[in-house]
């Protein structure tokens, strides 16, 4: 029952099981679904109440008002004042520009890529200590004990 297991190398195993623990399920992410997160609704405003229909009312007969909605609705502070987008010709070629940068940075990192674990052997050399290292190499090695053993015993269930 269990005899693909024991083809399949622990530390493949073990790799498979962090990048599934990585981030949400699928399930968690599809709308309407238990565990996904809530789909807001715009509230629905109450009616308004008849001291609320006076206000407003008492308000749009004052002259200062009239001339503060006539001011606010002549030079809006929301509205953007910046010149209109760029045409589609100016986006596409903005696009591409972009796509050009983007694969020379691409070229230049498959250039730097030998050079990489060199570079992450320096940084965990001059970052983590000897202890911590000693530290981590024992957990997992302690790991990959109990993952040899859980092999063995489904090994074991197998015969």
């Amino acid at each position: 029952m269990y005899r693909f297991l024991s083809s399949i190398p622990v530390w493949w195993l073990a790799i498979v099981l962090l990048i599934s623990a990585w981030g949400p399920a699928p399930a968690q992410m599809i709308p309407g679904t238990v565990g996904a997160p809530a789909v807001e609704e715009e509230p629905v405003a109450p009616p308004p109440s008849p001291n609320d229909v006076r206000e407003l009312m008492r308000l749009l007969s004052d002259q200062s008002m009239i001339e503060w909605l006539r001011t606010q609705s002549e030079n809006p502070e929301g509205v953007d004042k910046r010149a209109p987008s760029a045409s589609l010709t100016e986006e596409f070629a903005n696009r591409v520009e972009q796509t050009r940068m983007r694969i020379g940075e691409l070229v230049v990192s498959w250039q730097n890529l030998p050079f990489a674990p060199q570079f992450l052997i320096d940084a965990w050399q001059s970052e983590v200590s000897s202890d911590d290292t000693l530290r981590s190499l024992t957990y997992v090695l302690i790991f990959l004990a109990m993952a040899a053993g859980l092999n063995g015993s489904i090994a074991s269930i197998r015969k």
